[in-house]
């Protein structure tokens, strides 16, 4: 983010920062440290552990539950050796897209891009199968398989905090994905239920009734 002036700096400072990474030991201490602490105080606040703990209940074998514990319990396997491996493997010229908004040229644009990010003659890194897959129904079957089918019976966890004068309360359910016949309907009621100050949650429970300071429905 930088003026128009300076688009030709920020421009020279990014490409050095994507293709030549140091990862120093020192440094990637720090940001793991720092990553484990604000995990941590995330947690003061309770909407934020109820979030985490419904998470990770909903998604223990997907992707999507990747949070919270999980990244904490992850942090002490990441090395500098493994993120420069990753960027090596990852952050190549084909796999780069740009997004640019504001008072620019884009013929003057796109010289510095093809300047700093020049082509390389190197393969390009091959995605797995099932990414290129991702909106056919194979896709959506090994996404279904992944994410845990809804259980017999509905789980609960419970994390009690005296010291903390609020509760968050967080409730989920398995519904259906983008590309179900049903998915707009669902996304118009949820913008109904609980969408916005005009919700029909946040006009009973917080405006009329005065029971919670924060609530309402998601449906990605």
């Amino acid at each position: 983010n930088a003026v128009a002036e300076d688009t030709a700096e920020a421009m020279v400072m990014l490409s050095d920062l994507v293709t030549h990474p140091a990862f120093p030991a020192d440094e990637t201490l720090k940001e793991k440290t720092r990553l484990a602490e604000q995990l941590q105080a995330s947690r003061d606040n309770p909407m934020n552990q109820a979030f985490e703990n419904l998470t990770l209940a909903l998604y223990p074998k997907h992707p999507y539950g990747h949070v919270g514990q999980r990244i904490e319990s992850a942090l002490p396997k990441i090395q500098p050796e493994i993120l420069k491996a990753y960027h090596q493997q990852w952050f190549h010229p084909t796999n780069m897209v740009v997004s640019a908004v504001g008072r620019f040229e884009p013929s003057v644009l796109q010289a510095y891009l093809e300047g700093l990010f020049p082509k390389s003659n190197a393969p390009s890194p091959k995605l797995p199968a099932q990414w290129y897959q991702r909106f056919g129904a194979e896709a959506q079957q090994q996404v279904a398989s992944a994410v845990t089918t809804s259980p017999s019976k509905s789980q609960q966890v419970v994390d009690i905090k005296p010291n903390l004068a609020a509760t968050g309360l967080a409730q989920g359910w398995y519904a259906p994905g983008i590309h179900s016949p049903d998915y707009l309907a669902l996304k118009v009621l949820n913008t109904h239920l609980g969408s916005g100050m005009s919700s029909q949650l946040f006009v009973n429970l917080r405006e009329k009734k005065g029971l919670a300071y924060a609530v309402g429905s998601m449906y990605p």
